[in-house]
């Protein structure tokens, strides 16, 4: 979450080391300036830890993909077009149509959020 960051910069206080995310201070003293293209999220399954959901989101879609984090394998995905189907009623992710939608969404979801990082300011 990037709100850490930015209350460590907001407050002069320099951001430790093993914290991820990136400020929000550039956004909030120009709001119309463009930013990260997605959102990040993971929650998990069950009370095990065994399945860990993990999506990405655009204005326009998000996907998910389930991973067993015992076997390392994917176990489901699911996507879904909010501009059809804002209440995710509708898992397309097999749709011939999306495949090469779900193939960068995947990578997206694989290089994570420095994947989308804002250009410098």
């Amino acid at each position: 979450m990037d709100v850490y960051p930015t209350l460590c910069e907001l407050a002069g206080l320099d951001k430790p080391d093993h914290l991820e995310g990136t400020t929000m201070v550039p956004l909030l003293k120009k709001p119309e300036r463009s930013w990260k293209i997605a959102a990040f999220t993971q929650a998990v399954r069950g009370f095990s830890g065994r399945f860990m959901g993990r999506s990405v989101r655009l204005d326009r879609y998000r996907y998910v993909e389930w991973k067993d984090w015992i076997e390392g394998s994917i176990i489901a995905r699911e996507l879904y077009d909010h501009k059809t189907d804002p209440e995710e009623n509708r898992n397309v992710v097999d749709w011939p149509e999306h495949r090469q939608l779900v193939q960068r969404l995947s990578y997206m979801l694989s290089v994570g959020w420095k994947g989308v990082k804002p250009r410098r300011f």
